[in-house]
């Protein structure tokens, strides 16, 4: 089996078996330590659509997730890191921005009340809201979106189709936006925090890994938000280098670079 991001072999790394009675066989690849569970690679799509929904159905709507219990207060300081991009003229509201695989749309809800405009337009794919001001299927075409959003994302994508299905709609220009968890290394623990999902989270991603995605799609530069945790990654010089420019005016901890910034160093536990 061959890693998707750099080509590596993946192995056997470890296997835990969830409360639902799902045992997750879990790869890891020896170049750049991406680890995926094998178990959901290989359902069917209905079955990992199935999967998701069960577990995140159950917190969509509400202002709580015992598995993740600061989700609320870590939307709240994404919006107003995407409001400082807009006061800095980094994104507009002229601009097409879609933050892909929503869920119930919180994020965009957080960020328009905050900038008084509907500045973020919702998409998702799989939990089929009853929203209509929800971008369809039909709305999503190729180099579409000025930015694209990404949050709680990445952790449940399944290989390099669904990766490259979602980079394909922003513009040669764009920004891409991240939200998930990237460690130096994943831990070899079936009781580690971010595993603890009945198998929802099935792509587990290193700072190589990304470091590498980061260079193989051509992008020019980087900035992490500490309090947002959220990664910019860019393809305009132009708009890295005014963002960067623009540092100081950005409250909270920042992190910039021409490659991807690998920031966490430590064991990903949650304390």
């Amino acid at each position: 089996m061959k890693c998707f991001v750099c080509n590596g072999k993946m192995a056997p790394y470890f296997v835990k078996k969830h409360p639902s009675g799902l045992v997750s066989n879990y790869y890891r690849c020896s170049e750049c330590g991406l680890t995926i569970d094998k178990t959901i690679y290989e359902m069917s799509e209905q079955e990992r659509v199935n999967l998701n929904n069960f577990n995140h159905s159950t917190y969509q709507g509400m202002d709580f997730n015992v598995v993740d219990p600061k989700w609320i207060p870590r939307l709240e300081k994404q919006s107003e890191f995407i409001n400082q991009l807009l006061i800095l003229d980094i994104i507009s509201s002229d601009m097409t921005i879609v933050d892909y695989g929503c869920g119930d749309g919180k994020l965009a809800k957080f960020v328009n009340e905050k900038c008084n405009m509907n500045l973020i337009s919702n998409y998702d794919k799989y939990m089929k809201i009853s929203d209509v001001s929800y971008l369809t299927d039909d709305d999503m075409s190729p180099n579409m979106a000025d930015m694209v959003i990404t949050c709680s994302v990445w952790e449940h994508l399944i290989g390099k189709n669904d990766v490259e299905n979602i980079y394909l709609y922003l513009k040669e220009d764009g920004i891409f936006c991240i939200h998930t968890l990237i460690a130096e290394e994943i831990p070899k623990d079936e009781d580690w925090f971010y595993i603890n999902t009945n198998g929802a989270h099935c792509t587990l991603w290193t700072n190589e890994a990304m470091k590498i995605w980061f260079k193989t799609h051509g992008f020019v530069g980087c900035i992490y938000h500490l309090e947002s945790q959220m990664w910019l990654l860019f393809k305009s010089s132009e708009k890295f280098n005014k963002l960067k420019n623009s540092m100081e005016k950005i409250s909270g901890t920042v992190a910039v670079s021409n490659e991807f910034v690998d920031y966490w160093k430590q064991k990903p536990y949650r304390k």
